[in-house]
């Protein structure tokens, strides 16, 4: 059962968090009707996915890697780093390997933003997949109409204690955890959840983290910025989430 298959890859992130202190059934039609934010019923065809990319607005850069995502960014972010995560050979390489080449830190430039570090603005956009075995997880089209409420429940409760396990720390604090939400990015199929968080007395922290199932793979896609800046980033990064793409999809 994916939904099983989905809580015991979190269980093994959640080992693999500690041990090195970083950070259905399956339709055969490829064609599914999904319901849309708008209520209107649409047919997305996997065959078609990713959605063409819309022209880049002036003055944004669009971060691509090959085979992997793009993303459209502002000139007020900039590329900060590509992580790497090693093999965690006490698991099974197979079930959880996390891949360096598209994992990416995408951040606020501070060149143009700050003029001390006193008033220096903070956002984040990160990506990772997290490899898993051939049909672990849904095709990245699944129909997010046939998901049970027990399903949902399951998966939310399992994101969750994944998400409070990184805030032991005496000195992180998690403020508000929105209601989840199981929707449809650009045509792709996304688990949605977002919070409030806060380290030591530095400002809030508002975060929305977008996880991609996809067949033999998980996609994480993390955005956050300062809440006191909400009004500064809110409205490009909603243009970032409309423009993000997902370029290696399994069928």
């Amino acid at each position: 059962m994916k939904v099983q298959n989905l809580i015991n890859l979190f269980i093994l992130l959640l080992i693999a968090f500690l041990l090195f202190k970083s950070f259905y059934p399956e339709s055969k039609d490829n064609k599914t009707k999904f319901q849309s934010k708008n209520n209107k019923n649409i047919n997305i065809d996997i065959f078609t996915l990713p959605i063409k990319s819309n022209e880049i607005e002036t003055g944004w850069q669009r971060v691509f890697i090959k085979d992997t995502f793009c993303i459209d960014i502002p000139r007020t972010m900039v590329v900060k780093d590509k992580f790497f995560y090693p093999l965690i050979e006490t698991l099974n390489k197979s079930l959880i390997v996390f891949d360096s080449i598209s994992t990416i830190i995408i951040g606020q430039n501070n060149q143009l933003l700050e003029d001390s570090l006193k008033n220096r603005m903070y956002s984040t956009i990160i990506f990772y997949t997290t490899h898993a075995k051939q049909n672990d997880f849904q095709l990245i089209n699944f129909d997010v109409n046939k998901m049970s409420k027990e399903e949902i429940d399951i998966i939310e409760k399992t994101l969750k204690d994944f998400t409070l396990d990184g805030f032991k720390e005496p000195n992180k604090r998690l403020i508000e955890w929105y209601p989840f939400k199981v929707e449809i990015i650009n045509g792709m199929s996304c688990y949605h959840v977002s919070y409030l968080r806060q380290i030591l007395d530095e400002p809030l922290v508002f975060v929305d983290n977008y996880w991609f199932p996809n067949n033999n793979k998980i996609h994480t896609l993390v955005m956050s910025y300062r809440l006191s800046e909400r009004n500064f980033w809110s409205k490009d990064l909603k243009k970032s989430l409309e423009s993000f793409r997902i370029l290696n999809i399994e069928i």
